[in-house]
């Protein structure tokens, strides 16, 4: 029987599932991303789910997620990126992000994997 925190998880699971792209799979991603960005991420959620973020840490959080995508696509860094054009940087984004999605069904499968264990 799922408790709501498996529930949670295996709903992001197949939620993450639906939109990662064929290509992604954990041969195609980094073993991480780069950490202090994801807790960093982890952490302007936890703010905006508590109280409304002022403008600048709106900013500043929006800038971090775009890094942390970009922190899954190795020769890719915000120099570059923002010489892009729109819609290439666009696709880059959209890359990132499908990246870092894979990246948590992979972890959220390992986790309620491990829980099965238990």
């Amino acid at each position: 029987m799922l408790n709501s925190r498996s529930s949670v998880r295996l709903a992001i699971s197949v939620l993450a599932a639906l939109f990662i792209p064929m290509a992604a799979t954990a041969e195609d991603l980094p073993s991480h991303p780069d950490m202090k960005f994801l807790v960093l991420h982890k952490s302007c959620n936890a703010t905006a789910a508590k109280r409304r973020m002022s403008a600048g840490e709106a900013q500043f959080c929006a800038a971090n997620y775009l890094r942390l995508k970009l922190s899954f696509l190795p020769d890719v860094d915000l120099e570059w990126f923002y010489a892009l054009g729109f819609a290439e940087r666009h696709a880059v984004n959209q890359e990132g992000y499908a990246a870092y999605l894979a990246w948590q069904n992979l972890h959220a499968r390992r986790t309620l994997e491990s829980d099965d264990s238990m």
